[in-house]
């Protein structure tokens, strides 16, 4: 299928063109979908559990990963990329106000600073509830989350409580009532002014992770020196891939 709308990486497929999604319009269309930010842990995850890869496939995965995006690159295939933080940037800087957001987050301090970034800086956004579910299982939250009405009646639904977990829940919302939901990874820390972004130069250079390996390097050392290994190995593997189906034409 030459014309399609994704590229494959080991069988997890990235929307290449991502954005459209940012008309104004867009997520007030009738057909809701679930939408991941993916980065190299997600990404690793999904290679590992297929059922987990095919809930993202069933959904729009978008690249938030530079190390994805430049595989990619170097297999002759090609995506956007965008950061979970900038994708959220630019869903409500798009809102006219006609959509409803519900946030779904970690604790209800880090959900109230949200809350006033998008009343200072989107006043036009209306956010139609929230939510911080206790530190249980996805199924549990799944339960109680659709039990909200609020959200029900949302038009689309922001997930900030870390990959996996995120990603089964908005795919669950999406599909049970019928609404867009997002898993946007640690976007709501950022914008909420919980964590520092990083500068500009790390971002642009693909080091974003080194630098929050910096600042929190006891959380975050398992996932980006052990994660990060384990994902060159996956590339590696997919190029392997790529030579022998071009030597076999």
């Amino acid at each position: 299928m030459p014309n399609r709308s994704y590229s494959s990486l080991l069988g997890l497929n990235f929307c290449k063109q991502i954005y459209p999604l940012f008309a104004p319009g867009f997520f007030n269309s009738s057909q809701p979908n679930h939408y991941h930010l993916t980065a190299v842990s997600t990404f690793n995850y999904a290679i590992e559990n297929a059922e987990f890869k095919d809930i993202l496939n069933s959904g729009v995965v978008i690249c938030d990963s530079k190390p994805i995006f430049l595989t990619l690159k170097i297999l002759r295939t090609s995506v956007e990329m965008i950061r979970g933080a900038d994708f959220m940037r630019a869903v409500l800087e798009s809102d006219l106000g006609a959509r409803r957001h519900f946030l779904i987050g970690s604790n209800p301090e880090q959900l109230l600073k949200l809350s006033r970034f998008f009343s200072t800086n989107y006043p036009r956004v209306q956010v139609s509830g929230t939510f911080a579910p206790p530190i249980t299982d996805h199924e549990t939250i799944i339960e109680m989350v659709l039990k909200i009405r609020e959200l029900q009646i949302s038009d689309i639904v922001w997930v900030g409580l870390g990959s996996p977990k995120q990603d089964f829940i908005a795919s669950e919302i999406s599909r049970k009532l019928n609404i867009s939901a997002v898993g946007i990874g640690a976007a709501f820390d950022y914008l909420s002014g919980n964590k520092k972004e990083a500068p500009m130069m790390f971002r642009l250079s693909g080091m974003e992770w080194f630098y929050r390996l910096m600042l929190e390097p006891r959380r975050l050392w398992r996932r980006y020196l052990i994660g990060n290994s384990k994902f060159l190995w996956l590339a590696l593997r997919a190029l392997l891939q790529s030579l022998r189906r071009r030597s076999n034409f």
